[in-house]
């Protein structure tokens, strides 16, 4: 390889092609799929200068090696108790909002297993009362990632070509990180999934309970615990405020509502269910009830002072398009996702309809979209606003969209239409509009602004809480001024059972 070879090539040219190494066409090729080839180290740096080879593996080895060998120790002593464990994955103690106390109290009430986490967070504050492991540094979350700038070897490359899951993994962590290059996003997928297969291999947990399985290092989690045969938990905030979701198949459009939307919609609910179903929801709209504080200042006057008076309001609520399963977008994206590829996409579509149709369009993105830095520049004609009150957005607007936001339920809580782009657990509940192909977009949403949140919605939408609070979602033990869900009964009983049905 000559001096003025570098990264920005491609399998097209033959001259430089043939001269790498076959793990390294196929990092090139992710990186031509992403779009991000020119973030590539040059490589030139390994080929001619030994004193920078050896400056690389020093770098790998401080920045991953090293913690991974001292963590490693945390796992071994874990290992000395023999009482089967029940793994939790996640930073659920640096946005706690409820969940240690929950998982706690869930700890104590379940027999037979014991409770370990897994924490991603810097910080414990002594808030979770079972065994607690740290993860490695590089695993630490809630804190942007430093470039380390370094080149994955030969070794590490042929270790992700044969393992075609991680390659997801390599696009969302590099995704959600801007300043990285995509031999860093190989190299910490390379570790990650090391911390993973050891922790599973050493403990052998008897079950895994994963808080968003849509971020990278937790993917790798649930991949490896299903190839070990390891029955799987997926714990997230609840559609509705004041709950939280404990799922057996999945999250949102993969959730067991979402999957089986037919069987779902038709199990059973009495007349006292639905009673109840209506005062929390009445509840909900009185107190605005939400799992995250809402901004308190006058942004929401700049935004009724940027409308056209006169047209209808079309609010966007942008998803966290790299914790949703949209990004990177794949086969699999499309079982929450079915038309546009990112946030992003799905704006600039809605904003040509908007013109088109003479609508004012508002667009929020996902606050961690924002911390991320990763919202692209915004059409003239779009109102972008990232801080303020959601509840005052949704209440100035004519109809809300979303992809997957679980804004929706705010929307519908709030007494708003929702047009649907993607698949979560509302999906085919006869409670919004639904555009699951591009061409019934612009009709759904034209059928949105004429007829509003219908009777027959606000019914089936009752229902549909009615059977969620019934069926799906657990109360969040917070002191909320009333208690709905199941209960933490039901919670060990359901636990349990994905126990009892796994042994079989």
């Amino acid at each position: 390889m000559t001096n003025k070879q570098n990264f920005n090539m491609n399998e097209n040219d033959n001259s430089k092609w043939e001269s790498i190494s076959r793990p390294r066409q196929e990092l090139i090729k992710l990186g031509n799929r992403l779009g991000i080839t020119d973030k590539l180290v040059v490589l030139k740096r390994l080929i001619l200068n030994q004193g920078a080879v050896r400056e690389n593996t020093v770098r790998i080895d401080e920045l991953f090696q090293k913690p991974l060998d001292e963590w490693k120790e945390q796992v071994r002593e874990a290992k000395k108790k023999h009482k089967p464990y029940t793994l939790v994955v996640g930073d659920v103690v640096g946005f706690d909002k409820g969940i240690c106390h929950y998982l706690n109290t869930l700890s104590e009430s379940i027999h037979g297993t014991d409770f370990l986490l897994l924490s991603e967070a810097e910080n414990q504050n002594g808030k979770i009362d079972f065994k607690t492991i740290i993860v490695p540094d590089f695993l630490i979350r809630r804190r942007k990632a430093p470039s380390p700038n370094v080149i994955a070897t030969h070794e590490i490359l042929v270790f992700l070509e044969r393992r075609t899951a991680l390659k997801w993994c390599v696009s969302n962590y590099l995704g959600q990180n801007k300043d990285l290059t995509l031999d860093d996003a190989v190299v910490w997928t390379y570790y990650s999934y090391h911390v993973a297969e050891y922790l599973l291999d050493q403990l052998k947990p008897q079950q895994a309970i994963l808080w968003n399985v849509f971020y990278d290092f937790h993917h790798i989690m649930d991949w490896l615990c299903r190839k070990k045969g390891i029955p799987t938990i997926y714990m997230e905030f609840g559609s509705i405020p004041g709950t939280f979701s404990l799922e057996k198949n999945g999250q949102m459009g993969r959730s067991y509502p979402g999957i089986h939307s037919a069987e779902f919609a038709n199990l059973p609910v009495s007349k006292t269910d639905l009673s109840k179903a209506e005062e929390v929801l009445r509840y909900l709209r009185e107190t605005r009830l939400n799992r995250n504080s809402q901004p308190q200042n006058d942004n929401i006057n700049v935004v009724k002072g940027r409308l056209e008076v006169g047209r209808p309001t079309i609010l966007f609520a942008g998803c966290n398009d790299y914790e949703s399963g949209i990004y990177p977008y794949t086969r699999e994206s499309r079982q929450q996702s079915p038309v546009f590829k990112s946030s992003d996409e799905a704006v600039q579509f809605l904003s040509e309809l908007a013109r088109k149709h003479r609508w004012n369009l508002i667009y929020k993105p996902h606050p961690i979209v924002v911390y991320l830095e990763r919202v692209k520049p915004c059409d003239e004609g779009i109102i972008r606003i990232d801080d303020v009150d959601i509840n005052e957005l949704i209440d100035i607007s004519d109809v809300i969209v979303t992809i997957v936001s679980q804004v929706s339920y705010i929307s519908l809580i709030r007494e708003k239409p929702i047009c649907m782009l993607g698949y979560t657990q509302l999906r085919g509940k006869g409670c919004t509009y639904e555009a699951f192909s591009l061409r019934d977009v612009e009709t759904a949403l034209e059928k949105a602004v004429e007829d509003g949140f219908t009777s027959d919605q606000q019914v089936k939408f009752r229902k549909h809480t009615a059977q969620m609070l019934k069926y799906n979602l657990f109360d969040d033990l917070t002191d909320k001024g009333r208690k709905f869900g199941q209960s933490m009964e039901r919670a060990v009983h359901f636990l349990e059972d994905a126990l009892s049905v796994h042994g079989k």
